[in-house]
């Protein structure tokens, strides 16, 4: 086996990384479409909408249909021996991660990054090849109260796992960098992500952790 690209430039060697930040709301916002209905104006997070379950069976055969389309094929073929049943209830339109998007975004607009990156829809991009380098995942969900920084153990993550606190959960992913890129932009954007949930008014306790750094050579090729 020979290799053809053996280079160990720190340059050539992309890392990348996860860091979980969780901002637990206050005690006032258990009821989760409250609270997101209060902080995003731009939606309404009681509207309603009708949500329509159409279920076919033949024998042994149980599935349910989610196209208007293949219903009303089913419908056509008026098979003698399957049941078909289409049930209509009305239910509150919202989404659970909508509201943290929000609140992701408005960080993002006025993040002062370092030349060369900027931000875009859901993380900061890398300007001169137009690589997206950092993407943030939003979720919004009851939650157990996870141990301090300086008091966390991976095996046992936990300070209250039966707490089912209502909290925002982001997931931080950093690839496509440099050593170098990581420890700039995590000081640019993740660190000053943590302490940005110090500022609102609804969120009480905050917590994060991250995984281990993994590294890969960039443009690494081998002949077998």
């Amino acid at each position: 086996m020979s290799v053809l690209n053996d280079s160990t430039d720190s340059d050539s060697v992309e890392v990348q990384k996860t860091v979980t930040v969780v901002a637990y709301l206050k005690p006032k916002w258990d009821d989760l479409r409250e609270w997101a209905n209060e902080i995003d104006e731009e939606h309404d997070y009681y509207q309603l909408k009708e949500s329509v379950t159409r279920k076919f069976k033949l024998g042994p055969i149980e599935k349910t249909i989610t196209l208007d389309e293949e219903w009303e094929e089913l419908m056509e073929l008026e098979i003698e021996e399957a049941e078909m049943t289409e049930t209509r209830d009305t239910v509150p339109k919202w989404s659970k991660s909508r509201a943290a998007r929000t609140v992701m975004q408005d960080f993002l607009d006025n993040l002062n990054l370092p030349p060369g990156y900027e931000a875009v829809w859901g993380g900061v991009r890398r300007v001169e090849d137009e690589t997206k380098v950092i993407h943030i995942f939003p979720a919004v969900d009851h939650l157990g109260l996870i141990k301090h920084p300086s008091k966390m153990d991976p095996e046992d993550p936990f300070e209250d796992k039966d707490a089912e606190l209502p909290a925002m959960k982001f997931r931080v992913s950093m690839d496509s960098m440099t050593e170098e890129e990581m420890d700039k932009l995590h000081s640019a954007v993740v660190k000053p992500f943590i302490t940005y949930f110090n500022t609102l008014d609804y969120t009480g306790r905050i917590r994060w952790f991250d995984c281990e750094t993994k590294k890969t050579e960039k443009g690494a090729c081998f002949r077998l």
